[in-house]
């Protein structure tokens, strides 16, 4: 338990001694927000919207079908770990700067594409996605 707890202090003073530059930065700027920032986000929730649109399928003799498609969102849990900067632009507005990764994958969702010929089934899933901001 006691090294646990020094272990918990460390990472306490680490974090703390590696942010104190960028807040000595914000407090001589114009706009307390400006400079680097990070976030973690342990739990979240995202939603995986994929676009299934419908088309044709053409076979090598020349004859189309139309082919309708759908997909089924893939929703679940999330974490994210993100860094940017912020620009002061004057004291009211700023222009930031920055990128995102969440890493894992989500829950397997189907897709299905139908035609004259023959109905296909499949799966998707995302997996460690990646941002800018």
């Amino acid at each position: 338990m006691a090294n646990m707890k020094t272990y918990k202090i460390r990472i306490v003073a680490l974090v703390m001694i590696a942010l104190a530059p960028a807040l000595g930065m914000a407090q001589g700027s114009k706009n307390i927000w400006e400079g680097v920032y990070g976030q973690v986000g342990l739990i979240g929730y995202a939603g995986l919207i994929p676009v299934a649109t419908n088309g044709t399928t053409t076979t090598p003799m020349g004859t189309s079908f139309s082919t309708f498609s759908t997909a089924n969102h893939s929703n679940g849990f999330a974490a994210n770990i993100g860094a940017g900067y912020n620009f002061a632009i004057n004291e009211r507005y700023l222009l930031g700067v920055g990128a995102a990764f969440y890493p894992g994958s989500s829950r397997s969702s189907s897709t299905t594409s139908t035609n004259a010929l023959s109905t296909t089934n499949d799966t998707y899933s995302a997996a460690n996605v990646f941002g800018v901001l």
